[in-house]
């Protein structure tokens, strides 16, 4: 499947606003060549994997943001199908990045402060982005007991994978009635409204 002419658009547009200074850590492109490895053909894992040669990523070295975009929207449409469209696709890539961070040790040491207190772990989300990339800013509203409003500012990545990835980081937290609801303001601007009904049934 081609990749739609809108995505195409808005991939050319965020990469002409990168810098040479904006950076996110291995650990996210090796997530994506390995979902694409698992659910794709090997005809397109070999084209994404080729997009960026045969070099092993470090965890947590940075790397080039242009290059990890170009990276998840290949990705994104050697998982589109039929029955999952592009943004579905990018949002899976999402659910695995953040499910690859909170599995390595900044991750679990992210959540071990405060695992049991969701309010506490959602209001850190500037930390956790900070920790794992070079560029942007995150602030978090609280609207609610239960509903909170992350606002970002100059980050690269579209809607549909920030919504896969706090979805991931709200099951983990094992809250019930999760949903994520996204507004693109700019760009490279967006904000994302987050509620639940409860935790999990014990």
């Amino acid at each position: 499947m081609e990749m739609p002419l809108n995505a195409l658009l808005d991939l050319k547009k965020r990469l002409a606003l990168a810098t040479p200074t904006d950076t996110v850590r291995g650990l996210f492109f090796s997530g994506v060549l390995d979902t694409v490895r698992y659910l794709a053909t090997e005809r397109e894992e070999r084209h994404c994997s080729k997009l960026l040669g045969q070099a092993p990523y470090f965890d947590f070295l940075p790397y080039a943001i242009p290059d990890f975009l170009r990276l998840v929207y290949m990705g994104a449409q050697c998982l589109s199908t039929r029955d999952e469209d592009f943004s579905g696709a990018l949002r899976k890539l999402g659910k695995r990045g953040m499910k690859d961070f909170l599995g390595s040790s900044a991750g679990k040491t992210f959540l071990s402060f405060s695992f049991s207190e969701p309010r506490r772990v959602l209001s850190s989300l500037p930390v956790l982005f900070r920790t794992t990339t070079s560029y942007g800013e995150r602030t978090v509203q609280w609207l609610g007991p239960r509903h909170c409003r992350l606002v970002m500012k100059r980050d690269f990545m579209p809607a549909a994978y920030h919504e896969g990835a706090l979805l991931c980081l709200m099951e983990t937290l094992r809250l019930e009635g999760v949903e994520v609801r996204s507004r693109v303001t700019g760009t490279l601007d967006s904000e994302y409204e987050l509620t639940w009904t409860g935790p999990a049934s014990t």
